[in-house]
């Protein structure tokens, strides 16, 4: 855990649950997640102790579930090291050994269609310095790779299945792979091009839909399906079938 919490509460069941406050959080509203290291909730600022305590025991059953698949998850994580290669689309990312010291560089690789990060000398896929500023420099190949490749794969699929939209916008959200706002201005996370070409495929028919229907009534999955092609339960299992690389999580 890269950021320390701004309050611990041991719970009987489940341990130790980390509690993160934000102000960008709606009032009154916390929502969990699970990590290696523990129950995690957030939470607006105001939100009591208490008020959090009694979250956990209404979603208990809920959250036992939830743990449940990220142990699973954990136990199908293959560790980073030299050698290993980041799936994503449309370029993969191997990782290299370099030769400097804490340093990091990238370069594409045009025979081989990836991107190549040369990783420092005295690499320590432990250390959370090191990880951090191997993060970083994932985070901008990513974001180099997004920009020529979604709004190009975008614009297909709106006029294949006839959408408008206004704008396209990156960011590095975990977590949510998109949005759409009431304009018709659309924002994808970088990190969906770790998802594979058919999946970002249906983030982006899933936000293109947004353009027209902003909710998710019966009438936008029908959109979605109709244009997918595919299920939403079949998309949700797949992407729950997705095991990240645990440094996406860092901040």
């Amino acid at each position: 855990m890269s950021k320390f919490p701004d309050k611990i509460y041991e719970d009987a069941e489940f341990g130790s649950v980390f509690v993160f406050f934000s102000a960008r959080m709606s009032y009154g509203r916390v929502s969990f997640s699970a990590s290696k290291d523990g129950l995690i909730a957030k939470s607006h600022a105001s939100m009591s102790l208490s008020s959090i305590v009694d979250a956990i025991e209404s979603l208990r059953p809920k959250l036992r579930v939830l743990i449940k698949r990220n142990k699973i998850k954990e136990e199908r994580r293959v560790p980073l090291e030299i050698g290993s290669t980041i799936a994503a689309y449309p370029y993969s990312i191997k990782l290299m050994k370099g030769v400097e010291k804490d340093v990091f560089r990238a370069r594409h690789n045009k025979e081989s269609n990836c991107f190549e990060i040369f990783c420092p000398e005295n690499m320590d896929f432990e250390d959370a310095g090191l990880m951090n500023t191997f993060r970083k420099l994932v985070v901008k190949v990513l974001r180099a790779s997004s920009k020529s490749y979604i709004p190009m794969r975008v614009k297909e699929l709106a006029e294949k299945c006839g959408f408008q939209y206004k704008s396209i916008g990156f960011t590095d959200a975990v977590g949510r792979w998109g949005s759409c706002s009431s304009r018709g201005s659309l924002n994808f996370s970088i990190w969906t091009l770790l998802l594979g070409k058919d999946l970002i495929d249906s983030v982006i028919i899933h936000e293109l839909c947004h353009t027209v229907e902003m909710n998710h009534s019966a009438r936008f999955w029908e959109l979605f399906e109709k244009n997918f092609g595919k299920s939403r339960r079949s998309v949700d299992d797949e992407i729950r079938k997705i095991v990240l690389p645990s440094f996406v999580q860092m901040k």
